[in-house]
């Protein structure tokens, strides 16, 4: 668990300004791509980088 903390923390500090599904799946995105062997910093960099795809949005994969 200590781990996967950075996320944790980045999604606690997301919920301030975000919508708590997003937040979750955004998390657990994260997180998986942690658990494949990316570091945190790769991790959200690539997670941040799909939000600003409008195919997944516009497909119901993620959520504004």
């Amino acid at each position: 668990l200590l781990q996967i903390r950075p996320a944790v923390n980045h999604g606690i500090r997301e919920l301030e300004d975000r919508d708590i599904r997003h937040v979750i799946i955004e998390v657990g995105l994260i997180c998986y791509l942690m658990g494949m062997g990316f570091d945190y910093r790769t991790a959200r960099a690539a997670v941040e980088s799909w939000e600003t795809d409008e195919n997944l949005v516009e497909d119901g994969i993620l959520v504004e």
